[in-house]
């Protein structure tokens, strides 16, 4: 009842992120997070609602985007969630709770199902957080920053997407991520936002193999379309 409780309040954020996207497959249903333009036709890729995910597919969160897609895996629904800002409490030493500071939560899921008689099954997940006291706080996925590809043609969709995390008092950088699975593998990009007139470093790998040269060149590309730094909880409806 919560979690729908929730969803009501965004629905005027929902209807405002929609955009015109003719000639497109979908467009997003949420806040905006997938790149509808950057696509692989042969999934068959679509936004879907609230009420269009399966009772079988569990996740935490405020949903602000979800898609349905067929790959070599089977059926496929993707979820990111954002938690926005919570208060974190902790017992004193006389048993009492009291706040300690804030938190935000960021997930991301992917389920997949080989048939309609299967039930979804876990390929991967991502969960992610920052905490902060007394400081501007954020944690929240890239407006645009998520697509559904084949760059490397093997019939496995990849999954790309950029989220950043601050707890800052100041217009300084942000920490990034960008992520790319390939079913359950995957490759990471990290570092940090630029402002304007920052140089955009080079990010720090994270994978247990070789990225593929065709997946590389995608994180690379992304790495620096989404470098800027937007300052703002909840800001995709911006142009």
């Amino acid at each position: 009842m919560k979690k729908i409780s929730l969803l009501f309040a965004l629905l005027p954020l929902l209807a405002l992120a929609q955009e015109s996207t003719e000639g497109t497959m979908s467009m997003s249903n949420w806040l905006g997070i997938w790149d509808n333009l950057e696509t692989t036709p042969a999934f068959n890729i679509q936004a879907i609602g609230y009420n269009d995910i399966p009772r079988d597919v569990f996740y935490r969160g405020i949903i602000v985007e979800c898609l349905e897609f067929d790959d070599a895996n089977g059926h496929n629904i993707l979820i990111l969630t954002q938690t926005g800002m919570f208060p974190v409490s902790e017992k004193n030493e006389i048993g009492a709770y009291e706040k300690v500071g804030d938190r935000a939560e960021i997930n991301a899921y992917l389920f997949a199902r080989s048939d309609e008689k299967s039930n979804y099954k876990s390929i991967w997940k991502v969960t992610d957080f920052q905490g902060c006291n007394d400081f501007d706080l954020y944690a929240g996925f890239t407006k645009k920053s998520l697509s559904v590809t084949d760059v490397n043609a093997d019939g496995v969709a990849e999954v790309s997407f950029q989220y950043t995390l601050s707890c800052r008092s100041d217009v300084s950088p942000a920490d990034r991520k960008l992520y790319c699975f390939n079913s359950n593998e995957k490759f990471i990009f990290l570092g940090v936002t630029t402002l304007e007139g920052m140089s955009t470093d080079e990010p720090t790998i994270e994978a247990k193999t070789e990225i593929p040269s065709s997946i590389k060149e995608l994180m690379q590309r992304k790495w620096l379309r989404y470098e800027e730094d937007a300052f703002g909880q909840f800001n995709y409806l911006e142009k």
